[in-house]
């Protein structure tokens, strides 16, 4: 029963001594794009905790055969939480308007010259949702010179105006 008990701390003092700490932050989406479009989106990476630099490795586990990652492998400093990962993002032209794509990456701490048969990793799963969108079509813009229908309008009731006041003006000389 000691042994155990010995045998226990010991276990939970080697795995106290390998606890790393990070996080993942950033929008979960839906991030819009448009068919043919290619566009880049980013997470961050933080190391606010623990007690040292971190070594993690990311990996697509679901990328709808349109995502890339620009790299997989970061070292996170100490005290950092700007550290950005960058997914490419592709959508071919003939992908229909309301398309929906789940992608999801996988961040692992990496242990470098871990030769030990047991060694305890962090793992963090950050979902992203991206939708396609119809391009909006553009605004015309309006034509320089160009005679707009409210300035007809004023034009045209200002003449009658003018045309009633010299009929009644003729009146009322007749009279």
């Amino acid at each position: 029963m000691l042994q155990f008990g010995i045998l226990s701390i010991l276990v939970a003092a080697v795995v106290a001594s390998q606890v790393y700490a990070f996080g993942v932050s950033g929008e979960n989406g839906p991030f819009t794009i448009y068919p043919g479009e290619t566009k880049t989106l980013s997470v961050r990476l933080q190391n606010m905790v623990g007690g040292e630099d971190l070594n993690v490795r990311a990996n697509l586990t679901q990328s709808a055969g349109i995502a890339t990652l620009d790299k997989t492998d970061y070292f996170l400093k100490l005290g950092t939480y700007d550290n950005e990962v960058n997914i490419t993002i592709h959508v071919p032209d003939d992908v229909p308007v309301n398309t929906e794509y789940h992608l999801n990456i996988d961040f692992v701490t990496v242990i470098p010259g871990s030769t030990s048969g047991v060694s305890f990793a962090q793992g963090i799963d950050k979902g992203l949702t991206v939708l396609v969108v119809s391009k909006t079509p553009e605004k015309p813009q309006p034509q320089a010179g160009g005679i707009q229908a409210t300035t007809i309008i004023l034009i045209i009731a200002a003449i009658i105006i003018v045309i009633i006041v010299v009929l009644l003006i003729l009146r009322k000389r007749r009279k």
